[in-house]
Formats: C-alpha cells, structure tokens, sequence
C-alpha cells in the first residue's frame, strides 16, 4: 500500500503497524550423517509465536557440518514482546525439529 502511495507522487505512512521482536534460530548438524527422517515440525508450527518453519532435507540426503550458509537444514521463526522473548519462543520450537540420523554415511 505505501508502496503505491510513493509511486503516485504520495507521502507513505511509516508509522509501524506492529511492535513485535522476530527472531530465527537455525539448525546445523555437527558431524556427517544419512538423513532417515525429520520428526516434529507440526509440534515446531504449534508452539508459542511460531510464524515459520523450515526443513530443507529430504530423506536419505547426506548432512554434514557447516560449511556455508547453505548448510543450515531447518530454521524457525518466531516473534515475541521483547528479543528475549523471541529468541525463547524460537529456540524452544526448534528443540522439537528432530532428524532421525543412520550412519554410516
């Protein structure tokens, strides 16, 4: 909306609309593993000021440990009244993502 409002030659509104901290937790693996399965995003998508949930491996991918950015295989996203807050309510459903690992790779 305030984006067509500057481009008809109009002064947008930037008052915020909301004042909620967000806060993503990733999740990495630490050594190399098979991945059998992921359990627990439902319960992550339910927990308190969840907004998003991500797993990015599909069964039988190989993981291993960070190497780049593009080695994070799950995020949470959650909001809270405080970056505290948040930072607890994203941690805690990212606790309950869990990969199901065989080895050996």
């Amino acid at each position: 909306k305030e984006t067509l409002r500057m481009n008809l030659g109009e002064k947008p509104n930037l008052t915020p609309k909301y004042k909620l901290c967000t806060y993503s937790h990733y999740v990495v693996i630490s050594e190399t593993v098979a991945l059998a399965s992921v359990i627990g995003r439902n319960k992550a998508k339910k927990s308190k000021g969840v907004e998003a949930v991500y797993v990015k491996p599909r069964k039988w991918t190989e993981l291993h440990p960070p190497l780049s950015l593009g080695d994070r295989y799950a995020y949470v996203t959650a909001t809270g009244r405080s970056r505290k807050v948040a930072k607890k309510n994203a941690i805690n459903a990212a606790t309950k993502i869990k990969f199901i690992i065989s080895y050996p790779v």
